[in-house]
């Protein structure tokens, strides 16, 4: 059975939120590019960890376009699997390829010995050198976003400076999609595409929603082993929660027909799940601290 035709106006509140949680995942991605960039170094990143993110990003993105979910929700996935592709080309350039514009002789097991850095130093430039023994930044997954000290507002302020003009356009090119979407020629209901289960796209959007979750809980163990929370940003957690909800919300302001929503059921726990174990390693945050 097909779901209910679909209204603009719940359509366009889904577009709007899609848009959303697609801009807090830049705010807390892109400056990671352009700290690798200036830093001329790969060494921030575990190598194991990227390709996890990969393999789930992949199979979050195929999945989804298999399924036929909601646009923004696409569009955020091949988002995560272009990032990732730019990071690991980075993170191998640098590691291999480039010393001071010199080959670099070092072993992947050396690198992957090495202690790992942050990627984002709240409280300092996101142009300055990273700092050790912090975790990677995802917005729809990972560990939580780190920082020199936990109250420092200094590089959110920055990231929004270096990101003004690419969220201005992302935002002005989101605005004339959603206009377009609201002011349909012909009809006043939009037409659901078809969401019947289908195996494939399901299995890869469990996967991937594993994949997601899974990868917080190694922090969430080092944290209580270290009794420490050392690191984490108050700031840039809660631009992860926002993506993180705002994806959620995404879904439900489209419908909530259940032949629409269990077939996004994956993509929908997958963002669910990740944002109680982020609360977890905050209330960590709070009883360490």
């Amino acid at each position: 059975m097909s779901p209910a035709p679909i209204s603009p106006f719940h359509h366009l509140l889904s577009q709007f939120f899609g848009y959303v949680s697609l801009l807090m995942s830049m705010i807390v991605t892109v400056p990671q590019i352009i700290e690798n960039y200036n830093n001329k170094s790969g060494d921030s990143v575990s190598m194991t960890m990227l390709w996890i993110w990969m393999v789930a990003d992949l199979l979050n993105f195929f999945g989804s376009v298999m399924q036929n979910i909601i646009f923004t929700a696409i569009l955020q996935a091949l988002y995560f699997v272009v990032t990732d592709g730019i990071i690991i080309l980075q993170t191998y350039y640098y590691r291999f390829y480039y010393t001071d514009g010199k080959f670099n002789r070092l072993s992947a097991d050396d690198v992957e010995s090495a202690p790992q850095q942050t990627l984002i130093s709240e409280g300092e430039s996101s142009l300055d050198s990273v700092q050790p023994d912090s975790s990677l930044n995802k917005t729809s997954y990972g560990s939580i976003p780190s920082a020199q000290s936990p109250s420092g507002s200094g590089s959110v302020a920055q990231t929004f400076s270096m990101l003004r003009p690419l969220l201005i356009t992302v935002a002005f090119f989101g605005l004339s999609a959603l206009l377009y979407t609201y002011f349909p020629e012909k009809s006043d209901k939009i037409t659901p595409s078809d969401y019947e289960l289908q195996f494939w796209p399901q299995l890869f959007g469990y996967l991937s929603a594993i994949l997601y979750a899974g990868s917080r809980i190694p922090q969430i163990i080092q944290n209580h082993r270290a009794k420490s929370c050392e690191g984490l940003s108050i700031m840039m957690f809660g631009f992860t929660l926002t993506s993180n909800i705002a994806y959620i919300i995404s879904f439900f302001a489209e419908s909530t027909d259940l032949d629409y929503i269990i077939p996004s059921l994956p993509w929908i726990l997958g963002s669910a799940i990740s944002p109680f174990l982020d609360l977890y390693i905050f209330y960590q945050f709070y009883i360490y601290s």
